[in-house]
């Protein structure tokens, strides 16, 4: 039986990263020597510039307001899309990194048209459940912030400790305001939480989870943030402690078993 340990810390640097692989995209070179393109395209006419999500959102007023509608923006795949009003056609899916951290450096500066820009056009890219467990840290402590990113967005955090009834914004509760879904083996991702361990039905192994500052969540907060990023995921949990959880073999495969019957009649949240 497979046992992982996994401390999720809370994070007090005001603007985090998450370390996932990066896109393979990359920026039409042109992008280097924007000045020479910006007037060969006012005299001439050229071919609009390709750039990925993270340089599209990054632009500053200045060339944004430059290149007009003269661009085109890439995918998570690296097509292209050409863009109406500084905006593509329809949400684009980006990798969850680079629209984290862009995401947070617009609400750090209170840029809310960069805000309105991810919100609107772009989608986070699915990930699978070993990554969702490393997004259930908090993103800031500092209460200003966790307020400035409340206020901006809208989102309220699904981490709340029971001995001080405090709330907290994960990077969970961010992923799937921007309509990211976590993806199992069979389609829907399924967990068993109990106390500090979870358990990922499609991979199998229990992890452990730590939160610094003796936070013990609540499971059902934890349950209802995993629930918004998982679409119609349903998620075991349990009053085992988690010292005695005892999954093994026998009893996994049981929940394997249920799980795929689960799949196969349609599961969805609360069956």
């Amino acid at each position: 039986m497979r046992t992982y340990k996994l401390i999720v810390t809370v994070i007090s640097a005001a603007v985090p990263t998450i370390a996932f692989a990066d896109s393979h995209c990359e920026d039409d070179p042109r992008l280097s020597s924007i000045n020479s393109y910006i007037e060969e395209m006012n005299t001439s006419g050229v071919e609009p510039i390709a750039l990925t999500p993270i340089s599209f959102l990054e632009l500053t007023p200045g060339v944004r307001s430059a290149l007009g509608d003269n661009l085109v923006v890439m995918d998570e795949t690296c097509n292209t899309f050409e863009v109406f009003n500084g905006q593509p056609p329809a949400p684009l899916e980006a990798p969850f990194n680079m629209l984290y951290s862009t995401y947070l450096e617009a609400i750090y500066r209170e840029d809310e048209q960069t805000i309105a820009i991810i919100e609107s056009s772009f989608k986070a890219a699915s990930i699978d459940p070993i990554k969702m467990i490393g997004l259930l840290s908090p993103v800031n402590v500092d209460p200003e912030f966790s307020s400035k990113i409340s206020d901006l967005t809208g989102i309220a955090g699904s981490l709340v400790c029971r001995d001080t009834e405090e709330r907290y914004i994960t990077g969970l509760d961010i992923f799937a305001h921007l309509g990211g879904t976590v993806k199992g083996q069979y389609g829907n991702a399924r967990f068993a939480i109990a106390h500090e361990i979870i358990h990922p039905m499609d991979t199998g192994g229990n992890i452990h989870f730590e939160l610094k500052d003796n936070c013990e969540p609540y499971l059902s907060a934890l349950q209802s943030g995993i629930a918004k990023a998982g679409g119609d995921a349903l998620i075991y949990t349990t009053s085992s402690n988690s010292a005695h959880l005892g999954w093994n073999d026998t009893n996994m495969e049981v929940h394997r078993s249920s799980h795929l019957e689960w799949i196969e009649a349609g599961g969805s949240l609360g069956q």
